[in-house]
């Protein structure tokens, strides 16, 4: 392998990497509003989604709810995007009375 190709290779691969982290960190809020979307229709229906689980969202994002347990304003950060993105999702369940969470000080 060349030396401009290798080059290439390593920068297309950090890209790539940073792409996937920044894709991974986003990826949290969508997940959080789809899945408390399915929440609140199996309460109607009674059916379960059973991708979009609390489990399922505890494994794939225990990294960042650990960070986010631990630092304080990343937690409100990370709070205020998923709120964020369950409102612009779903806004229909947002309509009316809806009251948010505290957030712990």
């Amino acid at each position: 392998m060349t030396e401009k190709k290798r080059i290439r290779f390593i920068s297309i691969a950090g890209y790539t990497i940073l792409f996937l982290l920044v894709f991974y960190v986003s990826s949290i809020g969508p997940f959080n509003a789809k899945m408390m979307h399915s929440v609140r229709e199996s309460l109607d229906s009674g059916k379960i989604d059973p991708i979009f689980t609390f489990d399922n969202f505890d494994a794939v994002y225990a990294p960042l709810t650990g960070a986010a347990n631990k630092i304080p304003f990343l937690e409100d950060l990370l709070y205020d995007y998923l709120i964020f993105c369950s409102e612009s999702i779903y806004p229909l369940d947002h309509a009316g009375d809806f009251e948010l969470l505290p957030v712990p000080e």
